[in-house]
């Protein structure tokens, strides 16, 4: 009974090992498919050979698995050279949804891929193409924080704060302007900034903003694509004719009596209301004669100290020297107007100016980098008093990144959290997101 039993075992086991015998060879002479990096090959007697499985072998060479990550035979893989030529055929042809999406899918798919920056690009700008802005804003942005050294990374910031103004969010198409000329100083794109910047102040009806942004143009850029359109919205802004073109100096300031002097005297003969004043200081800060606008508005300031145009001359006096970079009289105009024009309702404007002048007085000379620590002090109230404020969500970044130039990384890091979290849907918070990722 007992040579029975043994018998019929060993039986059985000889019969499995013959079923899993055959099943190896099915598999040794059909192949086995649909795995690249687990390729096994059998031998004549039905055993796996490790040499080319890359978890069983570690001498497989990265060659090997490059090789094998070619042509894999999963359904819809491409390759980052199908997709880049796939993606460029589509952009030439103008299909550019396809272009949009197949480059999108390289730059997602192979983002150290060396035409990921190039592709960044190209898929926004098939976006932008098809009047997909949203995306296309995406997309820019992927290029300015993660391929910063792309050739076209200032046109992509640039293009940035097109699309969201095309999509009539005006405040932060100022926001993305404003920091565009403050980072990309010798872009050919500067000039379109400027003018931009000057369509979006007056999108929500900020004249003098606007004036001053279109004279900058005018004066600064004679040859540009865009000095005849910002000449045109400065004459009709300004309502008194064209301005004095640039490099022609004007015989004074406007509606001078003949017999006075050219410019603000210092002993008028003749009286001048604060109303007169202040408008004269716009006229000249209109015309670039940036002495004769800080002359008028020191007078109304001296002669009409209670006026209740007083704090606007006071603002407009440190934006003048905003305007000339002159960042350290900034500072003391616009120190003067907090403590002076406390109630003023131009209050969160000379707050976020006087931080902006102690942020760009620190980058200028490294010798004062301990006016980025004043900065990010000035940014952070700026953020706690006027939370309310469009500006708070660039302020609190800002203070961030202040702390970051001053080399305190622990409150730099805080900042970025707070945006993110306070502000998410700001254009703020996806930069601050970078910058915690390590990407900006």
């Amino acid at each position: 009974m007992m040579n029975k039993t043994v018998f019929l075992t060993a039986l059985a086991l000889a019969a499995t090992g013959a079923v899993f015998a055959a099943g190896a060879e099915r598999s040794c002479d059909n192949g086995i498919q649909g795995n690249a990096l687990i390729h096994q090959t059998c031998s004549d007697s039905g055993q796996t050979d490790i040499s080319d499985n890359p978890r069983l072998n570690p001498r497989y060479s990265a060659q090997n698995r490059s090789n094998s990550l070619k042509s894999p035979s999963t359904p819809g893989y491409a390759t980052a050279d199908q997709l880049y030529q796939t993606g460029m055929k589509a952009y030439q042809s103008g299909d550019f949804a396809t272009a949009g999406d197949t480059l999108r899918r390289l730059v997602e798919q192979f983002p150290f891929d060396s035409r990921a920056g190039e592709s960044a690009f190209t898929s926004a700008e098939s976006y932008k193409k098809n009047d997909n802005f949203s995306d296309a804003t995406e997309m820019y942005r992927r290029v300015v924080s993660k391929y910063s050294s792309y050739s076209k990374v200032d046109e992509a910031a640039y293009d940035i704060g097109f699309c969201i103004m095309t999509l009539e969010d005006y405040m932060g198409a100022i926001s993305e302007f404003r920091s565009f000329i403050g980072r990309y100083h010798h872009s050919e794109w500067l000039d379109n900034a400027w003018y931009s910047l000057g369509s979006a102040y007056e999108s929500i009806e900020d004249k003098q903003d606007a004036i001053i942004a279109y004279r900058k143009v005018v004066n600064e850029f004679p040859g540009s694509d865009v000095h005849q359109q910002a000449w045109e919205r400065l004459t009709a802004l300004i309502g008194n004719g064209p301005p004095v073109p640039p490099n022609q100096p004007p015989n004074g300031p406007p509606n001078e009596p003949p017999s006075g002097p050219s410019g603000p005297p210092n002993q008028p003969p003749y009286s001048l209301s604060d109303q007169e004043l202040y408008d004269r200081g716009h006229n000249e800060l209109v015309l670039g004669n940036y002495d004769n606008a800080i002359a008028y508005f020191d007078r109304l300031l001296k002669q009409y100290p209670g006026s209740p145009l007083a704090d606007d001359a006071m603002l407009w006096k440190g934006k003048v020297y905003l305007d000339l970079c002159d960042y350290y009289s900034g500072m003391q105009v616009f120190s003067t107007f907090k403590h002076t024009y406390g109630a003023s309702e131009l209050l969160p404007e000379a707050c976020y100016s006087l931080a902006w002048c102690e942020y760009n007085f620190a980058k200028r000379d490294a010798m004062q980098r301990d006016y980025f620590q004043r900065a990010a002090r000035d940014f952070s109230d700026f953020a706690s008093r006027f939370g309310y404020h469009e500006w708070a969500p660039e302020a609190l970044y800002l203070a961030g990144e202040s702390y970051e130039f001053f080399g305190d990384m622990y409150n730099a890091r805080n900042c970025y959290h707070e945006v993110v979290n306070r502000f998410p849907n700001s254009p703020s918070a996806i930069k601050a997101q970078d910058k915690l990722n390590g990407t900006y």
